[in-house]
């Protein structure tokens, strides 16, 4: 029996189709590429009544594990746990380096590595800059930490353990621009300027939402790795 929030979904998308087909008459006499843009926004917006209708939690999708050390306004400082990732290094911009990564690291975790294994998909997406772009990164499934990685088929892929860590964060929703990403880094480093905490190593941008999701509804994130500020 379909619980109540389903029942809305599909009566959305049942009158939503209906709108549409209206209009099919009028979408064939545009030019083919205005029409063949329409028919792919009908398409996207057909998946966000889906994600819309669908509460949170109900995707299952597991995110990576944390203990809140301690939070002071909007920062938080958090203890990571051991997990690991795989990684592909994008020699390209920051957005164009997360759409070509996500490609690879898609078929990664659809099978394409030496065991035909299938691995979840999880939360967030990590970026953070590499030397000669951008560093993106999928992380594996905390059941599967104990166990090795399967070898991927594509040289692309990189495999890496990474250490419990103390990381300090700040959340924000919105776009995925470069320009709120500079915006909420240069956040994070003023308020670890006011902290007993430095920053170590590169600052990393996580997605924890699908790119169909609506901006507002987004949780993302800068993160960096710290560790207690030297008093001499």
């Amino acid at each position: 029996m379909k619980s109540a929030y389903l029942k809305a979904c599909d009566a959305s998308l049942l009158t939503f189709r209906k709108k549409l087909k209206i209009h099919y008459p009028l979408i064939k006499t545009m030019k083919p590429i205005r029409a063949l843009r329409i028919i792919k926004q009908s398409q996207k917006l057909s998946l966000l009544l889906v994600f819309i209708c669908v509460p949170d939690g109900a995707f299952g999708i597991e995110t990576l594990d944390y203990d809140l050390v301690s939070q002071t306004n909007s920062l938080e400082i958090r203890a990571y746990k051991a997990h690991q990732l795989a990684t592909v290094n994008i020699e390209s911009g920051f957005t164009r380096a997360g759409f070509f990564a996500f490609r690879s690291l898609f078929k990664y975790i659809s099978g394409e590595n030496q065991e035909q294994k299938q691995i979840a998909m999880t939360a967030p997406v990590l970026q953070k800059p590499s030397e000669k772009g951008w560093s993106v990164s999928f992380v594996m499934p905390q059941s599967g930490t104990s166990g090795n990685m399967p070898v991927p088929k594509s040289s692309q892929i990189i495999r890496e353990q990474i250490r419990p860590s103390l990381m300090a964060a700040i959340t924000y929703s919105g776009s995925w621009r470069k320009s709120r990403f500079i915006t909420h880094k240069e956040k994070l480093i003023k308020a670890i300027a006011l902290t007993q905490y430095q920053i170590w190593g590169p600052i990393i941008w996580a997605r924890y939402d699908p790119s169909f999701s609506l901006p507002f509804t987004r949780r993302n994130e800068i993160i960096a790795n710290v560790c207690f500020q030297n008093p001499n």
